[in-house]
């Protein structure tokens, strides 16, 4: 086959005179992002169009892939890709979010994905630099809990001669996976949730660069980590795609959503979906007008205060739903860090917290000692509402949990979470660090229908300011309660790797086991 190492536009855009002449021919302006990264778009479909055939033609049924193509966009391009490639090397740039965030995105086009970590300590062309083996121990669990293949990289030093000490490494991680084969071999991602984004094309979802002007890439790192730490099973998806395969749609603050897509997040609403919002996903693009016309909301702007406070309605402000939902919670004004929209409720029943002010915005001309000046009054505006099967926060909570990792941002996420989605598809104990993932296999001739849910330990090291995380010596987790709810009687219960059998109690809708010891990574098959 063929490997073409990511054939992208530079931050999709292009003024060679060729570009120049064809923008302007069509009647673009150059200088229009929108319009750059519109014909981008065309020129990069049109290239793997005829890259794909080409080889085909040469030799029928290679395998061609076109690297990190997890832009927006790629459903008009997936059609040229044999393979989807996620090159995502954790301890360099890309982090331990890149692969979980853009691999939900690219496995929902019909096409086998490939995620790629790396033997290096660092990035490429570390020489000299190698992964202790635990920590690929760790990585390579994560890729296959999402239903992909999984790749490690290596880079051929300049006498051409491959290092035997590294595929010593890579072979004795690789031998563990190979014994896995069997339950990962056809076997698809079950999910139940998404996020919906959106933006120009070729826009990269994976990323949190500060300086790339509309990214929605800190929203949906943020969103990522909270469904994740909520063990729900979710897709990344553009509004093009079907809403109604899942049970609750996450907007991200940022999203913009235009008339025809309110007219689908209504319709999805009355059919019995149900929708988490964030911030500006809670407006119609470009208006102040509120598409979820039942919450009884105002938009009156931003908040000239950043930060603001999240004041939870408790005691007398607090309806009955409300009481039960902060349960257990300081009655505390919590700092909104990135700020918050105002919504001014006409009903305030729908209301669950409330947005409070400092007594002025810190600033040069109003100082205050080390940072924010403290909460001074609760205000009318609602900072979190709910009815029905919809939520949401008038504070931008994807970006806030991305940038500040606040604990009570993913508490008033979790609690708003399960008032429109009470039942889930797995639920455990498993502490925050744990990733748990759901994939299912159709009965074949050596196996009945099963569904594996996959149990990765991430528990890195105390990471220093100059280095990422190491995974390489992870405390163990002990006897870990694991419950499927997919609406079926299981009758075993046992682990991939040493077909140990675990014992199983039935549930509503499904069945619990526990896992005696999780040290890197199980796999445990109901039946």
């Amino acid at each position: 086959g063929i490997w073409y190492d990511m054939p992208l536009p530079i931050n999709g855009e292009c003024f060679c005179r060729n570009c120049l002449a064809q923008l302007r021919a069509a009647g673009h302006d150059p200088l229009d992002t929108l319009a750059q990264r519109r014909h981008k778009q065309l020129l990069l479909t049109e290239f793997m169009r005829r890259t794909h055939e080409l080889a085909h033609s040469i030799r029928p049924g290679c395998q061609v892939d076109h690297n990190n193509q997890t832009r927006l966009g790629l459903g008009q391009r997936a059609p040229f890709m044999d393979n989807i490639d996620i090159e995502a090397l954790p301890t360099a740039f890309w982090g331990y979010l890149y692969f979980p965030a853009n691999v939900r995105y690219a496995r929902t086009f019909g096409t086998s994905v490939c995620g790629m970590s790396g033997r290096f300590q660092g990035a490429w062309a570390d020489f000299g630099g190698l992964k202790h083996p635990n920590q690929l121990r760790s990585e390579l669990p994560g890729i296959i809990a999402q239903g992909a293949q999984c790749d490690l990289g290596d880079q051929l030093p300049p006498n051409g001669r491959l290092d035997p000490a590294v595929y010593d490494t890579i072979g004795q991680v690789y031998a563990e996976i190979e014994r896995l084969e069997p339950f990962l071999n056809r076997a698809v991602p079950v999910t139940e949730a998404a996020i919906v984004v959106a933006g120009a094309p070729l826009e990269d979802i994976g990323t949190s660069h500060p300086n790339l002007a509309g990214s929605t890439g800190r929203a949906v790192y943020g969103l990522t980590r909270l469904l994740m730490e909520c063990r729900v099973q979710f897709d990344i998806i553009e509004p093009d795609q079907d809403l109604e395969r899942y049970r609750l749609l996450v907007l991200p603050d940022g999203l913009e959503v235009d008339e025809g897509l309110a007219q689908r997040l209504r319709a999805y609403l009355a059919g019995g979906g149900a929708i988490f919002a964030s911030h500006s996903a809670l407006r119609l693009a470009g208006t102040d007008t509120l598409w979820a016309e039942e919450l009884g909301l105002e938009y009156r702007g931003e908040s000239p205060f950043a930060p603001a406070y999240l004041k939870l309605a408790l005691g007398s402000q607090a309806s009955a739903a409300g009481a039960q939902l902060w349960e257990g919670l300081p009655d505390y004004e919590y700092a909104l860090y990135e700020g918050t929209a105002q919504w001014l409720p006409r009903d305030p029943s729908a209301v669950v917290a409330y947005v409070g002010e400092p007594l002025f915005q810190r600033s040069p001309q109003h100082y205050t000692s080390h940072a924010q000046t403290p909460f001074d009054h609760l205000t009318d505006y609602a900072a979190a509402v709910v009815r029905g099967r919809l939520a949401a926060t008038a504070f931008p909570i994807g970006a806030s949990y991305h940038r500040h990792g606040y604990w009570i941002y993913r508490e008033v996420f979790r609690r708003l979470l399960g008032a429109v989605l009470p039942e889930r598809l797995v639920e455990s104990d498993a502490p925050l660090s744990a990733e748990l993932a759901v994939t299912h296999q159709a009965a074949g001739a050596d196996h009945p229908e099963r569904w594996m849910v996959h149990v990765v330990n991430f528990s890195p090291n105390r990471r220093g300011p100059e280095h990422p995380e190491y995974l390489e010596d992870p405390i163990p987790l002990h006897d870990v309660r694991v419950t499927l709810r997919a609406d079926r009687p299981f009758r075993r219960a046992y682990l991939a790797a040493s077909g140990a059998e675990l014992p199983l109690s039935a549930t509503a809708n499904g069945a619990s086991a526990v896992v005696p010891r999780v040290q890197f990574g199980e796999i445990v098959v109901f039946e």
